[in-house]
């Protein structure tokens, strides 16, 4: 539900909105130390150290995907508040595009550092396995990881930050029985710590786009519109390319989608 934050009492609105974005920031963090304590419950110094150290790795990572999306946050802010909604779906498209690229850039160069990341975090010998394990599981995970707080600063540049915090509390109470479930029922250590964690990561990340699709109604759009067309001639034929509108011309399409256009004439 969209929020004009700059209608009514201002006090009152930061508050408002600050308050459960917070929690929902303290609640990310809870990840690691339930996966830490119930693991600590039923395994030993290897698999409490391989939690250990993958989950402040973790959460490193999240604090930097937290602070990127803000930039999100405040472009669709800005356009929420000059009621420019053209504009906000601009920015809505265009910030999922941006993260899905680095979501894959940080899968691959994460899963491909995961000794280096051992290694720099002064692993201890006898907890470098569970390390491992418990760091494949979490990136493989980073895409919903992303993903989740993409749409998550969509809602609150759009003014709720309530429906994130509500997603997110519901993954932690999920993630505290599943690590039970995997960790001291089926025993699989540090592993079942970070399946918990990406199965709830997964659950929150599905049930917050599809939200969020019912408010914005899919219309996104992924490119600028507002690009003047631009005419090459090289001797002839002539060169024409238009992003946004369709160019007004006899000549034949001959590459075409909803918002780039290039001609031949």
């Amino acid at each position: 539900m969209t929020k004009d934050l700059t209608q009514g009492n201002l006090i009152k609105n930061i508050i408002t909105f600050s308050l459960p974005f917070l929690l929902s920031y303290f609640l990310q963090t809870l990840y690691g130390m339930a996966d830490l304590f119930i693991v600590g419950q039923y395994n030993g110094a290897s698999s409490i150290s391989g939690v250990s150290i993958g989950s402040q790795f973790m959460h490193m990572v999240t604090v930097m995907l937290v602070s990127l999306s803000l930039g999100s946050v405040v472009m669709i802010g800005r356009y929420v508040g000059s009621h420019n909604e053209k504009q906000v779906n601009t920015v809505i498209g265009n910030s999922i595009t941006l993260f899905s690229f680095l979501s894959l850039i940080l899968l691959i160069a994460l899963l491909c550092c995961r000794t280096m990341i051992t290694t720099i975090m002064n692993t201890p010998i006898e907890a470098i396995q569970e390390t491992k394990n418990y760091l494949t599981i979490c990136f493989l995970g980073i895409p919903f990881i992303i993903a989740y707080n993409v749409v998550s600063s969509i809602f609150r540049g759009l003014g709720d930050s309530k429906t994130p915090m509500y997603f997110i509390f519901i993954a932690c109470l999920s993630n505290i029985v599943l690590d039970y479930v995997f960790v001291g029922f089926f025993h699989m250590h540090a592993t079942g710590a970070a399946l918990a964690a990406g199965t709830d990561y997964t659950f929150a990340e599905g049930k917050i786009t599809e939200e969020q699709l019912k408010e914005t109604e899919d219309k996104f759009y992924f490119v600028r519109d507002d690009m003047e067309a631009r005419q090459y001639t090289f001797n002839k034929p002539t060169l024409t390319v238009k992003f946004g509108n369709i160019i007004e011309t006899q000549a034949e399409v001959i590459v075409s989608s909803d918002d780039c256009y290039v001609t031949m004439g």
